[in-house]
């Protein structure tokens, strides 16, 4: 993965990366859910997790529940850098809850009428 400043937003032009990251917005989740939830195989959806991670876009962590599963959840460096490009595509996020810029920005979004997948 190149430090390039574009290169980590660039991977969003993947609709399934850009999926991932809508997902991740309203809440942190398991592979196997966000594999499930996207129709993917576990092993396609992990490759997909691990060029946003080592792009900085998502962390992950140890469940604390099942020390052998991991939750992603979206890198809160990265928040700053997603609002601006997720303000310019029309994909409406839900609400997270305790992040007002995010909240504002779904706001936006969902007031304008666009639908999820970029559709007027």
């Amino acid at each position: 993965m190149t430090n390039q400043p574009g290169s980590a937003i660039g991977l969003l032009a993947d609709g399934t990366r850009l999926r991932i990251i809508a997902m991740l917005a309203g809440r942190p989740m398991r592979s196997s859910l966000i594999a499930y939830e996207l129709g993917l195989s576990r092993p396609a959806t992990s490759r997909q997790l691990a060029l946003l991670e080592a792009a900085g876009l998502v962390r992950s962590f140890g469940s604390a529940l099942d020390g052998r599963a991991r939750v992603y959840s979206i890198n809160p460096a990265a928040t700053h850098r997603l609002i601006a490009w997720l303000a310019g595509t029309g994909v409406a996020l839900p609400p997270p809850p305790g992040d007002p810029a995010l909240r504002a920005i779904a706001e936006v979004v969902a007031a304008s009428g666009l639908s999820t997948d970029g559709s007027a």
